[in-house]
């Protein structure tokens, strides 16, 4: 096992020397994509909650079951956030997350890697998806969630190693990095399938470029191999989640498990909730999506078929293969019933789109056709690089716009003559939303703090005092009674910033801000 590690060190140190333009076109797309995130103060929602009470936020992860993401931020921050630091951790994360991958299919490769930059189609495919967008704009787990993926990665790389070397002891970091990032972002279950899918097929691939054809029992015990890793770190993080909440006596919620809404729902209507989750990637059916999905797949269909006039020998184990990874960004919609939150699709769907045109990249022989391929990959890249980078500048806009808005706001209390905010609790009746032309909105980004909740009790109310707690307004969360009273008026209320649109009583602070 020495002699194995010592080789594996010499073959990343070799691959680190020959990859510095590849690392460098992977900062790149970073800073292209994420610069704004990196060099510019901001925050968005959920964050207000860390800043205003640390523990109250890691008590709520605990009990949707991300104790890992706690043990991380305990491990890293000691009870401290910083957007900035946050943000910078990330992406820094996320380029060696990108790097791993390519390391990862260069070694099973080995002597059928092409030797050449195009194993860059993966990872720039991958890092600059718009769905990054909205999952990183929770920027207080931002870090915790890319350090997760980074995991997975090596926990793929780990059980590759199991299975070429054959030592079960690599199958121990395999099992803890996964079970790590289950227990830090759940959906990541999806990744790893997804990424030992792709590793089985690149060892066939090898296999069959090498004349090497394994028995089928064989191929069957590799697959094995990542069963049990997959099945072991699901099991031991469920049991884990488990003991910790129950030595914290923190009450575990149905946040995650109420989403699921088979046998809530007609049958019928579940079926038509899955075809068009479906439907809506592949067709691109929205900002967060584009045509490349389809585009692979058409072009994995023409190479099957291609094999089969060929009387491909491995075809019988492409074909179901393939057919799984190609379902694998789509687990959770089937297990939830309907499509799930745009940042839970990641990154299993941006992997496997990027697996796509690399894997069919192997295939191609006339080297214009394959120089092609890879300006096609870059055009993609870019195109979502500048979708995802326009998201992110539309919800800095907002932040920037929620500033003002709250300045505008206390400006006019200021006039009033309302002295230390610390003296009167807020309610804010109604929502404000962002007026400016460059909002784009998605499920979270481009959503001010004054228009989250609506519908609600309390309303916009209480995000709307943590942001502005964060600014130096430090109002008091309202009571039921004050919230109850401040409801009773509400029609004899003007909309802001109306003479009429704020009642002052006592030490509550009334505004309403729309009908």
């Amino acid at each position: 096992m020495k002699e194995f590690i010592g080789n594996e060190k010499k073959l990343i140190a070799s691959f680190l020397k020959n990859s510095k333009i590849v690392v460098l076109i992977i900062v790149f797309f970073i800073l292209l994509t994420y610069g704004i995130k990196i060099f510019y103060y901001g925050f968005s929602i959920d964050t207000e909650v860390i800043l205003n009470n640390y523990d109250l936020q890691m008590n709520a992860w605990q009990s949707i079951g991300r104790i890992g993401l706690v043990f991380t931020k305990d491990l890293f921050f000691n009870g401290t956030f910083n957007p900035y630091i946050a943000n910078f951790l990330t992406y820094i994360t996320l380029g060696v997350t990108c790097v791993s991958i390519c390391y990862l299919t260069e070694r099973i490769l080995g002597n059928q890697s092409s030797k050449s930059l195009s194993i860059i189609v993966i990872p720039i495919l991958f890092l600059t998806h718009p769905i990054f967008a909205e999952q990183f704009n929770f920027i207080l787990q931002s870090f915790e969630v890319s350090l997760a993926i980074l995991f997975v990665i090596l926990a793929a790389l780990f059980s590759y190693f199991y299975i070429e070397s054959g030592y079960k002891t690599f199958s121990i970091p395999a099992i803890i990095l996964y079970t790590w990032a289950i227990v830090t972002y759940q959906s990541l279950i999806m990744f790893y399938i997804s990424i030992a899918i792709a590793s089985f097929l690149l060892i066939v691939y090898v296999d069959e470029r090498n004349g090497n054809n394994r028995k089928f029992k064989d191929y069957l015990w590799i697959s094995i191999k990542y069963f049990s890793i997959f099945l072991v770190s699901v099991i031991l993080s469920q049991v884990l989640v488990k003991l910790i909440l129950k030595v914290k006596g923190i009450q575990s919620t149905s946040y995650l498990t109420d989403q699921i809404i088979w046998g809530k729902v007609p049958f019928n209507e579940v079926i038509s909730n899955i075809k068009t989750a479906v439907y809506n990637v592949i067709f691109a059916n929205s900002i967060f999506y584009n045509y490349a999905f389809l585009f692979g797949i058409i072009m994995i269909i023409c190479l099957f078929i291609y094999k089969i006039f060929n009387r491909n020998k491995s075809l019988l184990l492409e074909i179901p293969a393939y057919f799984l990874l190609l379902v694998s960004p789509f687990l959770l919609t089937f297990l939830m019933g309907h499509s799930e939150v745009f940042r839970a699709q990641m990154p299993a769907m941006q992997f496997v789109i990027g697996f796509n045109f690399y894997y069919i990249y192997l295939y191609l022989k006339p080297n214009f056709i394959k120089q092609l391929l890879v300006l096609v990959t870059f055009i993609i890249a870019f195109s979502q690089s500048n979708t995802t980078a326009n998201l992110l500048f539309s919800e800095h806009v907002k932040f920037e716009e929620d500033v003002m808005f709250a300045n505008r706001i206390n400006e006019q209390l200021d006039q009033m003559g309302i002295g230390d905010r610390s003296n009167y609790s807020l309610v804010l009746l109604g929502q404000h939303n962002p007026s400016s032309v460059a909002i784009l909105q998605g499920e979270t980004l481009g959503h001010s703090f004054f228009a989250w909740d609506i519908g609600t009790k309390q309303g916009t109310t209480n995000r709307a005092i943590g942001f502005m707690r964060i600014l130096g307004y430090l109002y008091n969360y309202p009571t039921e009674e004050e919230l109850d009273y401040a409801h009773s008026i509400e029609n004899e209320l003007g909309v802001w910033p109306e003479a009429n649109s704020i009642r002052v009583k006592d030490h509550l602070i009334i505004i309403k801000l729309s009908e």
